[in-house]
């Protein structure tokens, strides 16, 4: 388990770098990790779900992900925002709280 979040935080960590460095917002990408936003999780669950989804398939095409991973990806993505607290979700503060530790 403790591997499985180093790697994941690794991998978050070099997606928004290059996100940052390469990717204007007007790209669908950009637009599409939105969806890690808890604010838009408690918000709009579906919305945040079909982002993900985008998201994935933009990643499993620039082989980033294997598309067998995707699949479970969405599945913990899914199971996330329905067991996470919808209060919890809404009341992160952007400015003082950190996604990484929250998610």
């Amino acid at each position: 388990m403790l591997g499985f979040r180093t790697d994941a935080k690794s991998v978050l960590i070099a997606v928004c770098k290059k996100l940052v460095q390469k990717t204007p917002i007007k790209y669908p990408v950009a637009r599409s990790v939105s969806c890690l936003d808890p604010r838009n999780m408690a918000s709009a669950p579906e919305d945040s779900r079909t982002m993900m989804k985008r998201f994935l398939s933009t990643c499993v095409e620039a082989i980033l992900v294997p598309e067998t991973d995707s699949d479970v990806i969405m599945q913990q993505f899914a199971d996330f925002i329905h067991t996470a607290a919808k209060s919890e979700l809404e009341n992160l503060s952007v400015e003082n709280d950190w996604l990484d530790t929250f998610l």
